[in-house]
């Protein structure tokens, strides 16, 4: 992937400063907002995302490069609790997994 720029796509404005940090660390451009600042230029990172994304959505707009930083690691458990469940489970790992987004819940290529 070769952007240089990211735009963080959040809902109920999370504390993203840490990713923001780190990204900026490593030479990215950051922006941060809600669903209406896709930018086709931009890695757009879905973080604390919990919509779901349409596929018709998806079809209209395949020039942007959407991709979501899921709070588990896929493709084990998926969905908005997935965290919560990795530990109701009893996993001994836990992590985000970085993907495309794909109009199927959390099932887009793992990067």
């Amino acid at each position: 992937m070769s952007a240089s720029n990211f735009t963080i796509i959040t809902q109920n404005s999370p504390n993203v400063s840490w990713l923001e940090n780190a990204l900026k660390r490593k030479g990215f451009s950051i922006s941060v907002g809600d669903f209406n600042v896709f930018d086709p230029k931009s890695v757009n990172l879905l973080f604390y995302y919990s919509d779901i994304i349409s596929r018709e959505f998806l079809d209209s707009h395949s020039n942007i490069n959407l991709l979501n930083l899921h709070n588990s690691l896929l493709p084990k458990y998926r969905g908005f609790h997935a965290f919560s469940w990795a530990i109701e489970m009893g996993e001994e790992e836990l992590g985000y997994t970085l993907h495309r987004v794909a109009a199927e819940i959390d099932a887009g290529l793992i990067l």
